[in-house]
C-alpha cells in the first residue's frame, strides 16, 4: 500500500487533503468526519481554553464559579440546551422513521422497484454481479461509461477530420473523468465521498 493510501486511511479521524477538494477543514468537520474525532477536538479545545483563561485570570474565575446565581445560570442553560437538543433529535428520528414505516404494498413497491433496477444493471453492465454498494456500482457505471465513449471513436472513422478530432478530445476527456470516478478505493470507505 502506498504512502497516500496509509494516510487516506486516516480520512475520518484527521483531516487529509485529496486531490479534488484540497484541504477543505470545513468540509471535514461537517460530513467527512468521524463524530468521535470532531467531539474529541471540541472538548480539548473547551478544556484547553478554561485552563488557558483559569491561569490568566485566577481570582476572577474563582469569584465566578463560586457565586452562586452565576453557577445556576450556567446549569440552567446546559440543562435547557440537552433537553433541546434532545427533543430535536427525537422529532428528527420519528421524521425518519415513519418515512420508513408504510404499508406492505407500498414495501413491496419499493422492493420490486429496487430488484427491477438491479436487473437492468446487470443486463446494461454485462456482468454476473450486480453491485450494491456505492463504490461498486460507481466502478461499474465508470468502466461501462469509458467502455462507451471508446467505442464512440471507431464510430467516426469515416467523417471530416476536425470531427474525429472533436470526438477523441470528447472520448479523452470523458476517460479522464471516468479514471477520477472509478478511483474509489482511495476513499478508504468515506461514503459520502463515493456518494
Amino acid at each position: 500500500m502506498s504512502i497516500s493510501g496509509k494516510v487516506s486511511q486516516w480520512r475520518d479521524w484527521f483531516p487529509v487533503p485529496n486531490r479534488s477538494t484540497g484541504f477543505d477543514l470545513k468540509r471535514w468537520v461537517l460530513l467527512e468526519a468521524h463524530r468521535l474525532a470532531v467531539t474529541g477536538a471540541l472538548l480539548t479545545f473547551v478544556f484547553l481554553t478554561f485552563m488557558r483563561i483559569s491561569t490568566i485570570w485566577t481570582v476572577e474565575m474563582q469569584a465566578l464559579l463560586t457565586d452562586t446565581p452565576t453557577v445556576q445560570t450556567i446549569l440552567n442553560t446546559f440543562l435547557s440546551g440537552m433537553i433541546l437538543l434532545v427533543s430535536i433529535v427525537v422529532s428528527i428520528n420519528s421524521i425518519v422513521l415513519s418515512h420508513e414505516i408504510t404499508s406492505v404494498q407500498t414495501q413491496e413497491n419499493r422492493i420490486r422497484g429496487s430488484v427491477n433496477f438491479r436487473r437492468e444493471l446487470g443486463e446494461l453492465t454485462d456482468i454476473d454481479e450486480n453491485p450494491s454498494d456505492p463504490s461498486s456500482f460507481l466502478q461499474a457505471m465508470s468502466h461501462l461509461i469509458s467502455a462507451r465513449a471508446q467505442r464512440l471513436t471507431g464510430e467516426v472513422a469515416g467523417l471530416e477530420e476536425n470531427v474525429i478530432a472533436d470526438v477523441e478530445e470528447y472520448v479523452n476527456s470523458v476517460s479522464e473523468a471516468t479514471e477520477q470516478l472509478g478511483a474509489v478505493e482511495e476513499t478508504s470507505g468515506a461514503e459520502f465521498a463515493v456518494l
